[in-house]
């Protein structure tokens, strides 16, 4: 069903008013050479959002968590979802990674030795 509007021109015509503006230009080789080698996403000057693997010395790695702090998250996910209805497959993911941290911490401890224990 067409409407007219108001001067007439039905809802077709308003909404392709504007087919025929170009709003961007195809790339050219030199212009993607030019952005990959200098960083940049567009040849307009646009900053990229830069890979994590980036040889930037700006860029400082984000630390790794320490095992105490991951085993609280999955404590904490597995009480978020042992809440939720229907969460069963996902709470059983969560006992799957608790388990391959716990035997990763124990992989990377020490045993002791009885001489430790003992000073001269």
């Amino acid at each position: 069903m067409r409407t007219e509007l108001q001067n007439g021109d039905c809802e077709k015509s308003y909404v392709s008013v504007d087919d025929g503006v170009e709003t961007s230009e195809p790339l050219t080789d030199a212009d993607i050479i030019d952005a990959v080698c200098s960083g940049r996403s567009e040849p307009d000057g646009r900053a990229d959002v830069t890979d994590d693997d980036s040889d930037d010395p700006s860029h400082e790695p984000v630390p790794l968590p320490s095992a105490s702090d991951v085993a609280s998250a999955l404590d904490m996910a597995a009480r978020y979802f042992s809440s939720e209805e229907n969460a069963d497959a996902a709470l059983e993911l969560v006992h799957k990674l608790q388990a391959a941290l716990t035997e990763s911490r124990s992989r990377k401890r020490l045993q002791a030795r009885i001489t430790d224990y003992f000073q001269r």
